[in-house]
């Protein structure tokens, strides 16, 4: 196929691209039920595995608050916890990008007001990550494919079987939000900037 081919056939594409906007409420609407939904699926979870695995029959012992969250926060989590508080202070450590920490760290010492908080504010922020990256997620899959399968997008997404790692303290869900906010704004012509492109995102892209 020539140049000339390709680029038409974009061109048509473009056209054919549905009419919605990111300020259509159907967007956070779909977006929020399935983040709330797979948040309380995972606290029930991790509620009947500490109290069938980790508490012995019989005991009197009940699960506590903290014993919902811990699970969360550990394994690579707690790497990101220890170089926010930290810094870099190991040579196997500079294998974790810096963004995250560094937004750990941010969030610790302002809302949360204690330095030490840097795991609570690692799963904050995956999980508000995670749930903007839904809305970019049913966002783009509607103007590409259209409103039932970018549902049905959403639905997959959610329980593919390592998606738990979208409400764990990982960067998975921070780097979600900004690969698909990087999409949108390339499919509306931008440089690929999310910061950049924002007045694009809420706009219609059938003109």
């Amino acid at each position: 196929m020539t140049l000339t081919g390709l680029l038409t056939r974009a061109s048509d594409t473009q056209v054919r691209m549905h009419n919605v906007a990111l300020r259509d409420r159907r967007v956070w609407r779909d977006a929020a039920l399935i983040w709330l939904a797979t948040r309380l699926l995972f606290a029930a979870l991790t509620y009947l595995g500490e109290t069938f695995l980790f508490i012995p029959p019989h005991s009197g012992q009940r699960v506590g608050w903290d014993a919902l969250f811990r699970p969360w926060l550990g394994w690579d989590g707690a790497n990101y916890a220890v170089i926010a508080r930290e810094g870099y202070m190991h040579l196997w450590e500079t294998q974790y990008f810096p963004l995250f920490p560094a937004l750990e760290h941010l969030l610790a010492i302002t809302l949360l007001q204690n330095p030490a908080a840097t795991a609570v504010a690692g799963a904050i922020i995956a999980n508000v990550a995670g749930f903007f990256a839904l809305v970019l997620v049913r966002l783009l899959a509607e103007r590409e494919l259209g409103r039932a399968a970018a549902q049905r997008t959403l639905l997959y997404l959610a329980v593919f079987p390592t998606a738990f790692f979208f409400a764990a303290s990982y960067t998975e869900s921070l780097f979600l939000l900004l690969s698909v906010g990087a999409f949108l704004c390339l499919r509306r012509g931008g440089d690929g900037s999310p910061l950049v492109c924002w007045p694009r995102w809420q706009r219609s892209p059938v003109r």
